[in-house]
């Protein structure tokens, strides 16, 4: 009865897409949750997460991959002239990559995952992505983002959160540009902050950050993207609307 009702309300909000979209030319993004994320999320019948069972989240990436690439196939139906995005959202591996999750009894921690396994389970999703035609970014806006390993794995891009970058990250981002991968880098805040926000300051922030690189606008002007931190469901319409402006503005200030 779930898998029904969740067919039908996705089925409900791709048809009112399609009906917006009429026409359309262009890039079209969408989200789902990436499978390390998923694990460490995702309870089994007795209660503890996914992520202890490996067998199970072998299973659950698996499905997901079959699920996505289904979804993209749906999607360049009913938006042939999109240049489809598919982004992968992973907050919590970094905290699977250090086994800092706890398990059901609050007692112990989920083990680590070792980088090679964390990088082959994302990499069936991606592979899948790029099967069905998609380009891919995978978001992480957690501290210490994996980059390397992300890139590893297939992704096209990264989107990451700039206030949670130290130093050993950036110097990823800085490696990901050189070899020609995308950043999405995260600059505009996710919720309404309570001092005013204009463009001049995000943008002052963002040239600091490739100051700081050795890296001019130039230098990355087909590889960066401007965007919010984080996801905006909980923002607000204005909110919404004025992240999204913001984050126009300042491309086109660096551009």
């Amino acid at each position: 009865a779930d898998l029904r009702r969740a067919r039908s309300t996705l089925g409900r909000d791709l048809d009112l897409v399609e009906e917006l979209t009429q026409g359309y030319v262009g890039p079209f993004k969408v989200q789902v949750t990436g499978p390390w994320t998923l694990a460490a999320t995702v309870e089994r019948p007795r209660g503890d997460l996914v992520l202890g069972d490996h067998g199970a989240r072998r299973d659950l990436a698996q499905s997901l991959a079959e699920g996505v690439a289904a979804h993209v196939a749906d999607l360049r139906r009913r938006l042939p002239g999109a240049r489809l995005l598919v982004q992968l959202d992973e907050p919590a591996l970094p905290a699977v990559l250090a086994g800092r999750l706890p398990t059901a009894s609050g007692l112990r921690r989920h083990r680590t995952v070792e980088p090679h396994g964390a990088s082959e389970t994302l990499g069936w999703v991606l592979a899948a992505v790029a099967a069905a035609g998609a380009e891919s970014v995978v978001h992480c806006c957690a501290a210490e983002p994996p980059v390397a390993l992300l890139l590893g794995a297939g992704a096209g891009a990264v989107s990451l959160d700039l206030d949670q970058l130290g130093a050993a990250d950036l110097d990823a981002v800085a490696q990901a540009w050189e070899d020609g991968h995308g950043v999405h880098l995260g600059v505009v805040p996710t919720r309404e902050p309570e001092a005013p926000t204009d463009d001049r300051q995000l943008t002052e922030r963002v040239l600091r950050t490739l100051d700081l690189l050795g890296l001019g606008p130039a230098d990355v002007a087909e590889r960066l993207v401007i965007t919010p931190s984080c996801g905006l469901a909980d923002a607000g319409e204005r909110w919404a609307r004025r992240a999204h402006q913001l984050a126009r503005t300042v491309a086109s200030n660096l551009g």
